[in-house]
């Protein structure tokens, strides 16, 4: 291909002068290049290519100092989120639906664990202590027995967070659940505390019993609120029958659960305590063999419980 013989000129600031062939040079530059011949035109598609190159490098630096990449957020702790739940808790099915709806972010989101604590029955109260056991959560699952109350638990160090009772809003438990995430503190929401006078009778009336009703309990329990004055009122008429002992399995806190746990020990009952974690019921076990006779649930009728006191008085 015959070139067409011009002279071409750049600013003495470019750094490559192209001639003709014919004509001298301008000297201002730093490489003559004559675009007649094949090899001035190779040489002259790698300068400019190598000239791209350098303005290509420079204008990247520009941009990335100008516009830095963002660096991804780190979370500061991970997170298990812990359901109590109990089929016959009425907050549980109030919330049951928000939470499933839930358990979706949560199983998703890295860095946070979602896991039930059921205590519905013998069964699924076994399943979830081995969950427990683990997960190295063993001292949350036998202290925290508020069904309807989520546990936000720090991963590494197993300290609870914050707690949310009855919460029905996915939005608030999705912002909490980021804001721990953080490193953020958040206000736990619970329920009231009442108290209670409750009969805690001594080891030596206990043994010498032999019908023992055993109310579950826990202060801030809202079936609680129905059982125990009840429970508590027909105490009173058995005091002088020593047949007949009325005492409380109390899981309120880390120190009547501590109490209940080392008496059921002593009375050789651990196991009803271990699969009985129904607050709100009444048990009625046989003393002889610690056979679970009959349970009311949220009964308002004293004389419901002198009939059937009565009628279990025969069996034992």
């Amino acid at each position: 291909m015959k070139l067409m013989k011009s002279s071409i000129r750049v600013p003495a600031k470019v750094p490559f002068i192209f001639t003709n062939g014919t004509s001298a040079p301008h000297r201002s530059g730093l490489f003559c290049v004559d675009i007649t011949s094949k090899t001035g035109f190779c040489r002259m598609s790698i300068h400019l290519a190598l000239l791209a190159l350098c303005l290509f490098l420079i204008t990247g630096c520009c941009c990335m100092n100008s516009c830095p990449v963002p660096s991804t957020i780190q979370d500061a702790r991970k997170l298990f989120v812990v359901h109590i739940h109990g089929d016959w808790c009425k907050t549980c099915g109030s919330i049951d639906s928000i939470i499933h709806e839930t358990e979706d972010y949560w199983t998703k989101r890295d860095n946070v664990e979602y896991l039930v604590f059921d205590e519905t029955n013998p069964a699924k109260i076994k399943a979830s202590a081995a969950i427990a056991m683990k997960l190295n959560l063993a001292d949350h699952f036998e202290n925290e027995r508020h069904t309807g109350e989520l546990l936000f638990i720090d991963q590494d160090t197993k300290k609870i967070l914050t707690k949310f009772y009855g919460v029905a809003s996915q939005e608030q438990y999705i912002e909490a659940t980021e804001e721990l995430l953080k490193g953020n503190e958040v206000a736990s929401i619970l329920a009231k505390r009442r108290n209670y006078q409750l009969s805690k009778p001594t080891k030596k009336e206990i043994q010498k019993a032999k019908l023992l009703v055993i109310d579950i309990h826990h202060d801030m329990c809202g079936g609680c609120s129905i059982t125990a004055p009840v429970f508590e009122e027909v105490a009173k008429d058995y005091i002088k029958d020593k047949r007949v002992c009325f005492m409380t399995f109390d899981l309120s806190d880390r120190t009547t659960t501590k109490a209940t746990r080392e008496l059921a020990q002593e009375l050789e009952i651990e196991e009803i305590y271990n699969n009985q974690k129904h607050t709100g019921e009444v048990l009625f076990v046989k003393r002889k063999n610690n056979e679970i006779l009959d349970k009311l649930i949220l009964e308002r009728d004293i004389q419901v419980y002198h009939d059937l006191i009565k009628k279990l008085k025969k069996q034992v």
